[in-house]
């Protein structure tokens, strides 16, 4: 690993160093020469060009102390160990060139090869979702991966993780952007998502090795998401979250924001559905997203994983209307049925059975109560 990478990676390793801050002193020097005036005491804090938010000298004396300590050796041989790699702007497969708010560095594991491809989809929505929301994350997962479209997410729990199961689970691609070190597994519960990812895709960052999940650190990682992607597509949100702030930079970068549409009765999309009413384009279905982006469909031939209980698998091809209606109606007459628990039963998209619903109910074959079906 060169000095260069090294030392840049030793300046983002400081107390306090965030994106901002960061991208500001390496406008003005090298990363040795900014590590050799750290080290000195000699940076001015009112350097030429616009000075970050909480760059003072209390900072820059806290910078000066812990610059002091670090070792670029044993740094470089810590990176080595974790099987880390940096990547610098000057590098080919750079992604942010025109970004309005690039990284400085990036960290990453796995096959740096998925940058390069413009077919990149970012699939976001709350932790919190429910399990429709989680199943129709599932299942734009595993049609981007047919159709040889990288499923880009946060690799949080609820939404995001489920889109990456589902993508993983058909043999496609995926990249995830953290909001931690590459050494720090959080959510813990994603543990092994977490080293999917790593072994079949791409995991990414741009926190050096060490950084714990700050709260401040994820709402700088959407920007990333939103960056990298040609669109978002916002599965449930309630009415404020991250999933929001990724939608304000995908607009500012000038990306598609897409929303699968939500019950109004349901809490985790009170945020999704009013993106819709501020002019979001509709997802139903993966075909959506690719009209909207203007991507031909291309498929390729899959072997999925073995899907466990309980998931969805593709299994909706040769179904028809009737025999979907029928289905429905002999679930629904075993007694009372909440949508969630109807979607999960027959383990077919949300979209399509929904659709049937609506025209049962309209029938008057179904009484819905709420998000509670029963028969009238």
């Amino acid at each position: 690993m060169n000095t260069d990478r090294i030392t840049l990676a030793a300046l983002a390793s400081l107390p306090g160093m965030g994106p901002a801050r960061l991208r500001w002193l390496t406008a003005q020097y090298r990363p040795s020469d900014a590590l050799e005036k750290l080290r000195k005491g000699s940076l001015n804090s009112v350097a030429s060009g616009k000075v970050p938010k909480g760059i003072n000298q209390k900072l820059l004396l806290r910078w000066r102390n812990a610059s002091r300590q670090l070792c670029i050796e044993s740094l470089a041989q810590k990176y080595d160990e974790c099987g880390v790699s940096i990547l610098l702007p000057q590098d080919n497969a750079w992604p942010f060139h025109d970004d309005i708010e690039p990284p400085s560095l990036l960290f990453y594991k796995g096959a740096i090869e998925l940058l390069a491809s413009s077919r990149k989809v970012a699939v976001i929505g709350t932790r919190r979702c429910s399990s429709v929301g989680r199943k129709m994350a599932y299942l734009l997962g595993e049609a981007f991966a047919t159709a040889n479209v990288t499923t880009v997410s946060g690799l949080a729990l609820g939404v995001d993780g489920a889109s990456h199961k589902g993508a993983l689970a058909a043999g496609g691609r995926v990249l995830a952007v953290v909001g931690t070190g590459l050494d720090v597994i959080y959510p813990k519960k994603n543990a092994s998502l977490w080293r999917d990812v790593e072994e079949k895709g791409l995991l990414i960052s741009e926190n050096p090795l060490g950084a714990k999940p700050e709260k401040w650190r994820f709402p700088a990682r959407n920007r990333l998401l939103a960056g990298l992607s040609a669109g978002v597509v916002v599965v449930e949100s309630h009415a404020k979250g991250g999933s929001l702030l990724t939608v304000d930079e995908a607009l500012a970068r000038d990306k598609s924001v897409m929303v699968v549409p939500g019950s109004a009765l349901n809490a985790a999309a009170i945020g999704s559905n009013a993106l819709l009413k501020d002019g979001a384009v509709p997802v139903c279905e993966a075909s959506d997203v690719y009209t909207e982006l203007g991507w031909a469909m291309t498929h390729k031939k899959v072997v999925p994983e073995a899907v466990h209980a309980g998931t969805l698998a593709s299994a909706t091809s040769g179904i028809t209307r009737s025999e979907l209606a029928s289905r429905i109606l002999g679930e629904v007459g075993a007694g009372d049925v909440h949508m969630d628990s109807l979607v999960m039963s027959l383990g077919l998209p949300v979209h399509m059975v929904m659709a049937q619903v609506q025209q049962l109910v309209v029938a008057g074959d179904l009484r819905c109560d709420g998000s509670t079906l029963c028969l009238p």
